[in-house]
């Protein structure tokens, strides 16, 4: 079975790339609405995106977006409206944010908070989020015990864009440390810590989650199943090894 690319590496990478110094060219970008949605994002932002050939090339910023205005759609998925947010909040400029009937019902009243605290000015009104960026500050900042891991993630993504590092602090970071690895990861592939970030070409890897519901789907129906081994590190890559330590093939 061939699976989808994932998302979430998929996201990490062009809210990095937005920032680096060069065009970072993406082979098996998913095909998806969240990759769509955050794609507008960053063109309505003023990132340079054009078609070369079967890849995407995403020529960055060389540091956090300027003079960005208007209004744009954050859609329904929770990752991308999370890490866009703080990445605009990074930069310089007023953007009304319109989220996703699906996506006004989840949280992101935490992140809001931080980024407040650190600089951006964000106001809420229903299912709209006005926000006036002029830089954020970084620095250290107490998310208390976050409903995801997408809280922090968006903040170190925005990091290379910020005054000083953020320095985050949480009740439990043991229930986000696959997904936090996975983000520091991703931000030492595009040469964090250091300023600007690097340009980086890559292929989106497949979606290790979709494979691990494949392979529990298969084990429910009795059937068997061969799909794509994802070759990174995300959190749920480790599901067919766990199937192997239970005596299943």
């Amino acid at each position: 079975m061939r699976l989808p690319s994932s998302k979430s590496v998929a996201a990490r990478w062009l809210i990095l790339a937005a920032q680096a110094d060069g065009a970072s060219r993406f082979t098996k970008l998913p095909r998806a609405d969240d990759t769509r949605d955050l794609l507008g994002i960053l063109a309505a932002a003023g990132v340079p995106i054009r078609e070369e050939g079967r890849a995407l090339a995403i020529t960055g910023l060389g540091g956090p977006p300027r003079g960005f205005t208007g209004t744009v759609a954050l859609g329904d998925g929770a990752a991308t409206a999370r890490f866009a947010l703080a990445w605009l909040a990074s930069g310089h400029g007023e953007m009304q944010l319109e989220l996703g009937p699906s996506l006004a019902t989840r949280p992101i009243d935490g992140l809001m908070k931080c980024l407040d605290a650190m600089g951006a000015h964000i106001q809420r009104r229903g299912r709209w989020l006005d926000l006036q960026a002029d830089g954020l500050s970084g620095g250290t900042c107490d998310l208390g015990d976050p409903p995801t891991s997408q809280f922090a993630s968006a903040l170190l993504l925005a990091g290379p864009s910020m005054a000083e590092p953020p320095v985050l602090s949480q009740r439990d970071p043991a229930l986000s440390a696959p997904y936090l690895h996975l983000t520091r990861l991703a931000l030492e592939r595009f040469g964090a810590p250091g300023v600007p970030l690097r340009a980086r070409d890559g292929m989106v890897p497949p979606d290790a989650t979709a494979g691990a519901l494949a392979l529990a789907a298969a084990i429910i129906t009795g059937r068997s199943m061969r799909i794509d081994a994802p070759d990174d590190d995300q959190p749920d890559r480790v599901f067919p090894g766990l199937l192997e330590r239970a005596g299943l093939d």
